[in-house]
């Protein structure tokens, strides 16, 4: 009986353990969940970067081909004027003035 007794003391013990290393270990609960949530955080960041990765091939794509876009584009980046046209900067709209940006209103 002494025997039994010492072996159901020593199985419940043991099943503690394992409990405890279960939940605390080293690979246990707390760092599954931790692991899990690094990887969706993961996931999230590189579906962004594919997004973005896709929206700058096609950009890349109207450069290209699209003579309208890539003159658009140039206008909106370098602040060229096309001839005939007018810049008017008004104060206090966005900060920036003819100074600033080294443009220059002209016409042809």
């Amino acid at each position: 009986m002494a025997g039994m007794r010492l072996f159901l003391v020593l199985a419940v013990l043991g099943n503690v353990l394992l409990a405890y290393l279960l939940v605390f270990g080293q690979q246990g609960v707390f760092t599954y969940l931790d692991t899990k949530h690094r990887r969706d955080e993961m996931a999230a960041r590189l579906e962004r970067v594919e997004n973005r990765s896709l929206e700058i091939s096609r950009e890349i794509r109207l450069l290209k081909t699209d003579q309208a876009f890539l003159e658009r584009t140039i206008r909106q980046q370098t602040h060229f004027l096309a001839p005939r046209e007018v810049l008017y900067l008004l104060p206090g709209a966005s900060g920036r003035t003819a100074e600033t940006t080294g443009d220059a209103a002209h016409e042809e």
